[in-house]
Formats: structure tokens, sequence, C-alpha cells
């Protein structure tokens, strides 16, 4: 399984990874150049502290803030059949339909989003998960080479990637089956494992203004990836008792997220399936509400009803937009995209509908 970000090493096990004596890694805690604290007799160093190591060396450039002015959206929950995936493809489409580019990035080897979008995962190559194994591989010239050190040219990965058209100003990085060996192939992967997504996203930044991840249900080494490669956290979740007790493992992983990237926040949390017909669905909302804003969580007040128009959309393999521009399930997301926007621009924004041929609520 894969080491958490914030799990502390043991001297040697750094000594493994940069593939020095132990010896040499105490000396250097001892002078300070590696952060570490003493727990008894051994020294124990976060992988925050290794990254800042490297970093000062030369090996990891994360910063880049020129690269690109995109927000990335990492859209997570440990548990399946929560709307993630609903949720990527409708806020996606509203943002297309506002003429604000958007990438769609498929992080789940189920590969549900890349077949909404009516593409055959089996059929694709340069996935997302081509792009990571590409920056993991060592150099031809150093085949020691540390993961994003001198010498990977991460533009040159982005540019063989098969960036595909979804229509309506939203472009997908798509998936297959073979993510889902990727928490065994890179978790061997020393140094900064946790950030191959982050630069893989970084030269495609300046192309978008959003870049939306769709996470697998797991808080594995992918997950992870989007914690860190992402600026904020939308939380899909049903309004019930053991969705919301999964909610605290979550948190701590986007703590142990912070430990590599500082700006991480969480956007909101996102109640989805709402019956409000059945008054304990009403009154388990708003305990979720009370329960998660005492931890100091936002939950959007927009909430995603129940209806069978998603599964009618679904199978139409076309987001609410494009089915029904004028059902009350649409307008949700158009509520949900507008409180969204006012969190990450600090202002509000009006989300509106563009007009489609034939009659609003019409199916297209």
């Amino acid at each position: 399984m894969a080491r958490t970000t914030s799990t502390f090493l043991t001297s040697d096990e750094v000594a493994e990874m940069l593939r020095v004596d132990e010896r040499t890694v105490q000396r250097m805690v001892k002078d300070g150049t590696i952060e570490a604290v003493r727990v008894g007799r051994q020294y124990r160093i976060t992988p925050g502290a290794l990254q800042r190591y490297l970093r000062a060396q030369g090996f990891i450039d994360m910063a880049a803030p020129e690269a690109a002015p995109a927000e990335i959206i990492a859209v997570v929950n440990q548990k399946g059949g929560v709307g993630k995936t609903t949720t990527v493809l409708n806020v996606a489409a509203l943002f297309g339909a506002m003429g604000r580019r958007c990438l769609v990035v498929d992080l789940d080897p189920q590969a549900n989003l890349t077949q909404s979008y009516g593409f055959n995962p089996e059929d694709l190559a340069g996935t997302v998960y081509d792009g990571m194994l590409a920056l993991a591989k060592p150099t031809r010239q150093n085949r020691n080479a540390v993961i994003g050190a001198r010498g990977i040219d991460e533009q040159a990965v982005a540019d063989n990637l098969n960036i595909l058209d979804a229509g309506g100003g939203v472009d997908l990085l798509a998936s297959n089956i073979d993510l889902a060996s990727a928490d065994m192939d890179l978790a061997a992967v020393p140094y900064i494992r946790e950030q191959l997504l982050a630069k893989l996203l970084r030269p495609l930044r300046s192309r978008y203004q959003y870049i939306l991840v769709d996470c697998g249900p797991s808080l594995s080494l992918l997950t992870v990836n989007a914690l860190v490669a992402a600026r904020w956290v939308l939380v899909p979740t049903q309004a019930a008792y053991l969705s919301i007790r999964g909610i605290q493992a979550l948190l701590n992983s986007i703590v142990g997220a912070r430990e590599l990237n500082p700006n991480l926040e969480i956007l909101g949390l996102l109640l989805t399936m709402v019956d409000e017909r059945v008054r304990l669905a009403r009154t388990t909302v708003q305990n979720v509400k009370t329960r998660m804003e005492q931890m100091g969580i936002r939950v959007f007040d927009t909430v995603i009803k129940r209806g069978a128009t998603f599964e009618e959309a679904s199978s139409e393999r076309k987001s609410l937009l494009q089915y029904e521009p004028g059902s009350p399930h649409t307008q949700a997301y158009q509520n949900l995209l507008a409180e969204m926007l006012e969190v990450m621009d600090g202002e509000q924004t009006e989300v509106a509908v563009p007009a489609f041929a034939g009659v609003a609520g019409s199916r297209a």
C-alpha cells in the first residue's frame, strides 16, 4: 500500500530513497540539512521535510507560478456512488457554456467519466496514466534520476498526451483500466510519487481556466496526487450516516497533502441524492450542515436531489445541460457553480444557461 504524505520516514528509509549510507542521513539531520524530530533514539523525517531538502538541492521545482492561471479542483470522496463523476460532468458543461475553457481529468481506473463522454477507454492511448508513468521513468542519461529532476521534459510528456475534445468547450484527459496498477507501479518511485499529477498538469494549466479532477472511490496514491495538484477540494456526499462518517478519513488525507501543497483548501461539501420528501432526509441534511460547519467545513446551500433525469442523461451520454437544460437538476448545478465561483473568486457570479435550439426544458 502506498505511504501517505503524513507518515514519518525513518533515517534508513530515507537513506534507501537517496541511495546513501544511513550515517550520511544522520549526519545531514544533525547539521540541519534535513529537518527531523527525535523519537527515542531514532530520528523521524516527514515526506515534506524530504521534499524541502530535494527542492533546496534543485531536484524539484513545484512552484512555477508563471505556469498558469487554471484553478484545479479535485472532486474527492473515498465512498463510491456519491455523485463525483456526475458533478464533474455537469459543472464542466456549465463552465464550457460560460465560455470558460475547462479540462476534466479522469483519475478513476473505472473510467466512468471517460465513458460518459462516449469514449471507449480500451481504445485510448496517451491517457493520464501514460503521462504519469512517463514522468516516473528515469532518463537514458541517468538511470537513477530523481522523479522530476533535471532532464525530465514535462512539456514533452504533456505534448504526448491524448487530450480529447469532449465538446462544449470541455477537453478530457482520459483514463482506462491501466490506471488500476498505478499504486503498485508508482509506490516504489522515490521522492515525489505524490506529485506526478501536479507535474503532468503544470504545462497544461495555461490552456485552461479550470481543471476538474474526478477521483476514484478510495484514498489511494492517485487521490493523494489529486490533492497535491489541486487548489480546491470539492466533496460530494450523500446525506447519510455512513457517508458522513468517512469524511474524517478524507480530512486526514487533506491535512497530509497540505505538507506538500499548503495552499489546498476545501471548497465545500455538496449533499447529493437527497430526497426531501422524506422527513428523515430533511433532518439529516440539517444535522450534516450543523456538524460540518462546527468542524469549519463549508456546506453548500445547494443540494442535489434524486431524480430519473440523471439516469436518462447518462444513458444518452449527455450532461444535464445538453439533455434537459431547463430541468430543476440543471438549475441546481447552476446554483452550485454560482456558490463555487463566489468562494473561488470572492464575488457573486451569475451562471446563466445559454439559449439552445428548441424550447428550454426540452431534451436536446
